[in-house]
């Protein structure tokens, strides 16, 4: 079987990250598969390569229209499964395709377009799905949202298949060392933006570097909030130990010097970067909302009412202690086995010869 897989950008980010895992499942599998990206750095190009699997970057700084016409023409010779992610992406493909099965995956528990009038971005996602074979949602999150904001109809169509976690991400793990039990290292990976609700985790740091003078807070990421968030770190009197690590490609490096993870996010699709922190041995503590719950467990010790800081002070006062963060670890290191990626291609591989799989 050939699949086409069509995304936005294959630049580091949780659907782009989650479609490198797919790909190389798929190629393990027996599948020949193939990656149009529209625009940015191709810098997931190298990983699928080195899974067996071919980028094609034909549609790259062309208009919208000429991707149309480039991608047409692309298909027309294509025998096998079209698979969409990102808005963009499907636009696109559910413009273009005419003989192939096309699938659409949504990552995000949000407008199917961001920015757009609430009634276009209806309008469009419809569409989408009209010309779409089977619709994947990623969480039953992103299930429950499209379906109660009305940007999808037709139940039959939709399935829910959960991410997998990333093989390669345990093989670039390291040992990690014994920390000091005075020395606390909180640490976040996520764009720098209003979705991930930092102000809270800065407010909650305060309130225990209050107590814990040795403490510090490591943000691993960019984004339009930076200025913003450091003019706040400076108004609470925590700049000196709060640490830009800035975008990296290599977060499993990042993520060896934190001794809590913390994910204060407003919503998630799924929220990959759980599945990384509990793969790297970090007790995790997350907003409960959305999807993440069903990453961690409804009922985890980790989960914190939503942008409440000092319910998250509270949390990260008790994982201060070693046998509380051991024990919260495993816990969620058995959540994995409920986010396998075979399991997760070969759902997905059903989606593509049944059309639909019911959830």
């Amino acid at each position: 079987m050939k699949v086409l897989h069509v995304i936005t950008t294959i630049e580091f980010g949780g659907a782009e990250n989650q479609l490198k895992v797919l790909v190389r499942e798929q190629v393990i599998s027996g599948l020949e598969v193939h990656i149009v990206y529209l625009k940015g750095k191709p810098e997931l190009e190298e990983h699928f390569k080195q899974s067996g699997a071919q980028t094609h970057d034909i549609l790259i700084g062309k208009s919208f229209i000429s991707q149309v016409y480039l991608l047409k023409r692309f298909t027309n010779s294509f025998d096998g499964i079209v698979h969409a992610h990102l808005p963009r992406a499907e636009l696109l493909c559910a413009l273009v395709l005419r003989n192939c099965k096309l699938i659409v995956s949504r990552h995000n528990s949000e407008k199917f377009f961001p920015g757009s009038p609430n009634h276009l971005s209806k309008i469009l996602s419809r569409f989408v799905e009209k010309r779409s074979n089977s619709v994947i949602c990623i969480s039953n999150a992103v299930k429950d949202y499209m379906f109660e904001n009305k940007e999808l109809s037709k139940h039959d169509k939709v399935s829910v298949i959960h991410y997998g976690y990333d093989r390669e991400f345990d093989e670039n793990l390291s040992i990690r060392k014994n920390f000091d039990h005075n020395s606390i290292t909180i640490g976040t990976v996520g764009r720098l933006v209003n979705q991930k609700d930092y102000p809270t985790l800065l407010q909650a740091f305060k309130q225990y570097s209050n107590f814990h003078t040795n403490s510090q807070l490591l943000i691993v990421g960019n984004g339009k909030l930076k200025e913003e968030l450091e003019q706040l770190s400076i108004q609470l009197e925590i700049s000196e130990k709060v640490f830009w690590y800035g975008k990296t490609s290599k977060v499993y490096e990042a993520m060896q010097r934190m001794d809590i993870f913390v994910l204060a996010s407003k919503y998630e699709g799924f929220g990959l970067v759980l599945l990384e922190a509990i793969q790297a041995q970090l007790p995790v503590i997350a907003a409960n909302n959305s999807a993440i719950p069903e990453v961690l467990g409804h009922d985890s010790q980790g989960l914190f009412k939503t942008g409440d800081s000092y319910d998250l002070y509270m949390k990260l006062l008790h994982f201060t202690k070693k046998e509380n963060r051991a024990s919260l670890c495993i816990q969620q290191r058995q959540r994995l086995e409920f986010f396998n990626p075979t399991d997760m291609s070969c759902h997905v591989e059903n989606v593509y010869k049944k059309g639909t799989l019911r959830s």
